[in-house]
């Protein structure tokens, strides 16, 4: 295995993010994400510098792919739109389901309690407002849910390294 487009990707990542953190412009609504294809740009320009200099270029295109794949992976994970796509959907389909939609019948057996927060009286405060998530209440409800995905979102991030 070769380990140089891992370490390239690695030392990019923080790059990477960083850049994104202070960027006024979130990349996630255009895939592929720009931040990234400007890396690979820089990438490419390097490595043909590198190959007119030495004949030969120092990553080869199935290592610039991986580095692409470990950029867009971070990039998404970065940017500001995970958490807010993220955060709705632990109690959305709780809070929106009617007898009209009959969502509870149709698929509440399949969400895991684990990974939701289905007691209205909760999703009011989050839903409507006029409440503080600072109460015993709210931080029950919201604790194990979030402690669920924080926990894989943080073995999906491992697992890309």
């Amino acid at each position: 295995m070769n380990w140089k487009p891992i370490l390239v990707g690695l030392v990019l990542i923080p790059i990477n993010s960083l850049l994104i953190l202070l960027a006024r412009v979130s990349p996630t609504f255009a895939v592929p994400f720009y931040n990234v294809i400007l890396f690979l740009f820089v990438l490419l320009v390097i490595n043909g510098f590198c190959r007119a200099v030495r004949l030969q270029p120092i990553l080869k295109p199935s290592e610039l792919g991986l580095i692409y794949i470990m950029l867009s992976c971070s990039t998404a994970l970065t940017c500001n739109h995970l958490l807010t796509e993220l955060m709705p959907v632990i109690g959305y389909p709780f809070w929106y389901a009617t007898a009209e939609n009959e969502w509870k019948s149709l698929f509440f057996r399949y969400l895991p309690d684990w990974l939701t927060v289905s007691d209205l009286r909760i999703l009011r405060g989050y839903y409507e407002g006029g409440s503080s998530f600072h109460r015993s209440a709210h931080l029950q409800a919201w604790l194990w849910p979030i402690a669920c995905w924080s926990t894989f979102l943080a073995v999906l991030v491992w697992s890309m390294l």
